[in-house]
């Protein structure tokens, strides 16, 4: 048996959580909380992109050097840590 979890359902908005669990939470729970609620700020674009309209964005990756490069670059910054580092080339 197992079980498949995905991004979209694999943890709980951080505004679902009230300021009593909050307090109780150790700080790398409170840490893993305010990026999961960076993360769904910044990169949920990416997430209705992918999901929403996939074969929309890989024309663009397929048939464009530069959108795949632009792509790439994003998602290496993005993903990089820390994230407001530039990667080094």
């Amino acid at each position: 048996m197992g079980v498949h979890v995905n991004g979209s359902n694999a943890f709980v908005p951080p505004d679902a959580v009230d300021e009593r669990t909050k307090n109780a939470m150790s700080d790398l729970e409170r840490d893993r909380l305010e990026r999961i609620g960076r993360f769904m700020h910044t990169e949920m674009g990416y997430i209705a992109i992918q999901s929403t309209r996939p074969q929309t964005l890989a024309y663009g990756l397929t048939d464009s050097p530069v959108g795949q490069l632009a792509w790439m670059v994003d998602k290496f910054k993005a993903w990089t840590w820390p994230p407001e580092a530039l990667p080094p080339s």
